[in-house]
């Protein structure tokens, strides 16, 4: 015979265990005062760029080079990150089709060339290792929206 003592002992204990658990995520520091201003800075010219923009009602292609040539008018900084960071792509992607093309001869499929291709990347570029594990982490926690997936991203990068 069930009781309502027992039913609130166990609704308690699962709650608490639930609550206990979310409790764990790694919670994001803080950006430091010069951070912060760099942030702020950086997001009110992107938005001053957009309004731009869609007043001129451009489309993709267009909208895209518009922001761009916006970005660095407003902001010097902003080009020499952007070339860094297409530079960095472009590495990443060369280091990519190297082990695809060592997989594709070694004739893997499935879970097997997945791993295959993890272990290549890594051993050519031991850097991506964390971030190759924390998008894994993601996938297996199964997140639905492209911010939650973004924000355990950055969390599981800090930590």
């Amino acid at each position: 015979m069930e009781t309502p003592l027992i039913r609130l002992t166990v609704f308690a204990l699962i709650s608490l265990l639930s609550t206990a658990a979310f409790a764990q995520q790694p919670v994001a520091p803080a950006p430091t005062p010069g951070q912060a201003a760099q942030q702020d800075a950086m997001r009110a010219d992107r938005r001053a760029c957009a309004d731009e923009i869609r007043a001129k009602n451009l489309q993709r292609p267009e909208r895209r080079e518009a922001m761009r040539t916006c970005m660095t008018a407003r902001n010097p900084d902003y080009k020499a990150r952007a070339e860094l960071g297409a530079a960095r792509q472009g590495e990443i992607r060369q280091v990519r089709d190297a082990c695809r093309t060592e997989t594709d001869a070694q004739r893997l499929t499935g879970p097997e060339r997945r791993e295959a291709m993890r272990t290549c990347i890594i051993a050519k570029k031991p850097e991506m290792a964390k971030p190759m594990a924390c998008m894994e982490e993601a996938r297996a926690k199964g997140f639905k929206e492209r911010s939650e997936r973004r924000s355990f991203m950055r969390t599981c990068m800090r930590g």
